[in-house]
């Protein structure tokens, strides 16, 4: 029977001390201040709700001429408003709706100020050009889609943001739109730079062609949160990945009886799937494990394994990582050995 430690409490409010900052804000970080290229950021949330439902077809047409890739994607796709003679009328119904009304007003009065969520992304950037000289710059959009979308990607063209999803934990539309408390719990302000990023490195990087086994999954999700230690130095880890510090710490004491419970399980190099969803999706807790186990535990012994074989090949890039799809050669590489 696998032993796991439990928290002694004087050990947490110390540790937690040194948990709330990633372990990355130590190192010495890139310079940053010669990247002159600076990411576009547009509110088209706050367009929509300031128009004019009076002179429908005239704003309908202003939000086309300003957001002329994004407004079609919102209207049809988003919003599944299909019928092109029914698009301003649907418009009017959905801006004026009660209901929707007040997701607006709430957005509005949570993100009166956006200075320092745009200030978080657009350094983000920065880091992203310094290790991706060549790659793309999207226009950042925020948006509201009442609770349809969390964050997107058009191509390369566009990262939204929805900002209906960042309300808060103590915000009640999410628990009468039937989210359950592990994900609300992420649905906060401070979320928006991770899951903005990581939605990115998924739309540089694409999903694997063919993740067949537990190591290769619990290896790619790694890598999307080392992304995020690159891009996000100074964020916390619990943010990066969803938990709250109490969990990280849980993950820190417990590594070595989780990577036991996965080689004596023999998950490691299993292939089907539903063997081992259940430590890589979202979810309250980890199945057989104790109830304080996250959920998604694979994911963060996956970032432990990418970060020790960085940290063993300083020489491999960014870019090299991901272009490795065998998450083993990884593992052996990576001289993971949890004590």
């Amino acid at each position: 029977m696998m032993v796991y430690k439990s928290q002694n409490i004087l050990l947490l409010i110390i540790s937690l001390c040194f948990v709330a900052c990633s372990q990355f804000s130590s190192k010495k970080l890139p310079d940053i201040s010669n990247i002159s290229e600076k990411v576009e950021i547009n509110n088209f949330s706050d367009a929509i709700y300031k128009i004019d439902t009076l002179q429908i077809a005239a704003s309908n047409q202003k939000l086309l001429s300003d957001y002329p890739e994004f407004y079609p994607f919102f209207t049809n796709d988003l919003m599944e408003w299909t019928d092109p003679q029914q698009i301003q009328n649907e418009l009017k119904s959905f801006i004026t709706h009660p209901d929707i009304r007040s997701v607006f007003d709430t957005v509005s009065h949570k993100f009166s100020d956006l200075e320092t969520i745009n200030s978080d992304l657009v350094t983000a950037f920065k880091y992203y050009k310094h290790y991706y000289p060549d790659g793309p710059l999207p226009e950042i959009v925020y948006f509201v889609s009442a609770f349809r979308q969390m964050v997107l990607t058009l191509g390369e063209d566009v990262l939204g943001i929805g900002l209906d999803m960042h309300l808060g934990k103590d915000c009640n539309f999410y628990r009468s739109a039937g989210y359950s408390e592990y994900m609300i719990k992420q649905f906060t302000k401070d979320h928006i730079a991770a899951h903005a990023m990581e939605v990115w490195a998924q739309q540089l990087h694409g999903d694997p062609i063919a993740v067949s086994r537990f190591i290769d999954e619990m290896i790619y999700r790694g890598k999307m949160l080392y992304f995020l230690d690159l891009v996000l130095p100074e964020l916390s880890d619990h943010l990066k990945i969803g938990y709250n510090e109490e969990d990280i710490q849980w993950c820190k004491n417990n590594e070595k009886e989780v990577w036991e419970f996965f080689v004596e399980k023999k998950l490691l190099f299993e292939n089907e799937s539903a063997k081992f969803k259940y430590y890589v999706n979202d979810g309250p807790h980890s199945m057989g494990m104790p109830k304080k186990a996250p959920g998604k535990i694979g994911r963060w012994v996956g970032w432990q394994i990418v970060r020790k074989f960085m940290k063993e090949n300083p020489e491999v890039s960014i870019q090299e990582l991901f272009a490795m799809t065998d998450g083993a050669k990884i593992l052996k590489k990576s001289k993971y050995k949890p004590q």
